[in-house]
């Protein structure tokens, strides 16, 4: 008899697990999870994230430098008295010297643009010197689309633009109606050129005839052009060279397709990772993980700024559970094994609590700030010759992003959950 009731006790055992089991399963795979689960738990095929899918940096094969000579530009390069300008370019000229065969010097006569073409030893001495100091006017779009037609990206070829950025075409005639202008040609120009465009704001000191300095910080730019795998190499280690000095403001870019950000669940707790395809069992009560997430192929705003990122990172349940970044913190390295390569990660701690289901999905992404100009905003004006600010850049930068090269966004990431 005790056999037969223990006998009957196992069976109902049985048959309870393979209920429990078929249930969660059921759960899973249902319609409401769009088939997010197989049968033993674990995400189909199309919702992990493949290394293809990310965004990759790639060296250029070669860097060719442009250096806008004109009036506007004097205080930068005068001789005889040391600028940051002067130290912190022939920094980077010096770092990419390598893949580096020519510097060409740009001035602008009537109306065109002139290119004086120096190897790297035979542009110290006059770049220190003052021998690029200049009373010509700048015509920017001319000067632009002369270094696009001559850059071939394809090829894995940069191009950098060291430039105050002043637009001023014809001297003083109605400069503020062709700046008008200037964000729908140069919006053209960079659709005409198909290709990715950074620009990496930095500050220097700026002296007068007599060497005195009239200003500590002026404004001058690195326009970086080419494949944006290249374009994000050059940008990070120009900006990590600048942010090394202090001198960097912010880089904003135009025409990157970012792909899939990578990320992995780097911490949890109250949780049991199942395995590497990021499958967590979380309890009635709930957990927390801690997502580390790369930013180094991405917009620099994205590590340099805590609320923007907390604005930029979108996550959603799929059926109904609680979730809450908690907080935010960062890992930053632009020197990793003696190499100026930058590594950024931010660990996104975030709370899961209140599943409904025994199984959901959470969806997440980024949403890129690509045109956020916050920090370069202080940079504006509709004066000419302003020391402190730009003109012209507001429309320059307007022009990257109107209608012309457009930033794609990352696909989704997912991170999938069950209860234990």
């Amino acid at each position: 008899m005790k056999k037969i009731i223990a006998f009957a006790a196992l069976v109902v055992i049985i048959v309870f697990i393979i209920s429990s089991v078929g249930s969660c399963s059921d759960v899973c795979t249902n319609p409401t999870h769009q088939n997010r689960f197989d049968t033993n738990g674990n995400p189909v095929a199309n919702t992990t994230s493949k290394a293809s899918d990310s965004f990759k940096i790639t060296n250029p094969s070669t860097v060719h430098f442009y250096l806008e000579s004109s009036g506007s530009m004097n205080g930068l390069l005068r001789g005889g008295v040391p600028t940051n300008f002067k130290h912190d370019v022939w920094e980077v000229i010096s770092y990419y010297s390598n893949v580096t065969s020519a510097i060409s010097i740009l001035s602008t006569d009537g109306g065109s643009t002139k290119s004086l073409d120096m190897k790297i030893q035979d542009f110290q001495d006059p770049f220190n010197g003052g021998g690029f100091v200049s009373g010509q006017s700048t015509n920017l779009y001319e000067m632009i689309s002369s270094i696009m037609q001559n850059t071939h990206p394809e090829s894995n070829e940069v191009a950098v633009f060291i430039s105050d950025m002043e637009y001023d075409p014809v001297g003083s005639v109605a400069p503020s109606v062709l700046v008008s202008m200037f964000g729908t040609d140069m919006a053209r120009l960079l659709s005409q050129f198909g290709y990715s465009a950074s620009l990496v704001a930095a500050t220097s000191n700026s002296v007068d005839k007599t060497g005195v300095v009239v200003t500590e910080a002026r404004p001058y730019y690195f326009l970086i052009l080419g494949k944006d795998e290249c374009v994000a190499s050059v940008r990070n280690c120009i900006s990590a060279m600048l942010s090394d000095y202090n001198h960097f403001i912010d880089n904003i870019e135009t025409g990157f397709s970012y792909k899939t950000v990578p990320a992995v669940i780097s911490d949890y707790s109250g949780c049991i990772k199942i395995n590497d395809t990021s499958i967590h069992s979380v309890t009635d009560t709930g957990c927390s993980i801690e997502l580390s997430v790369s930013l180094e192929k991405y917009r620099w705003l994205l590590s340099t700024d805590k609320k923007v990122l907390l604005n930029s990172f979108k996550i959603k349940s799929e059926n109904g559970t609680q979730i809450k970044v908690d907080k935010i913190t960062y890992e930053i390295n632009n020197i990793v094994g003696k190499e100026l390569k930058r590594e950024a990660t931010a660990k996104i701690h975030i709370n899961i609590t209140n599943m409904p289901n025994n199984c959901d999905v959470l969806t997440w992404n980024l949403d890129i700030p690509s045109t956020n100009t916050s920090k370069l905003a202080q940079l504006f004006t509709d004066v000419p010759n302003s020391m402190n600010q730009t003109f012209s850049i507001r429309e320059f930068i307007t022009g990257m992003f109107r209608g012309s090269l457009v930033n794609e966004g990352g696909k989704d990431n997912y991170i999938h959950i069950s209860k234990k």
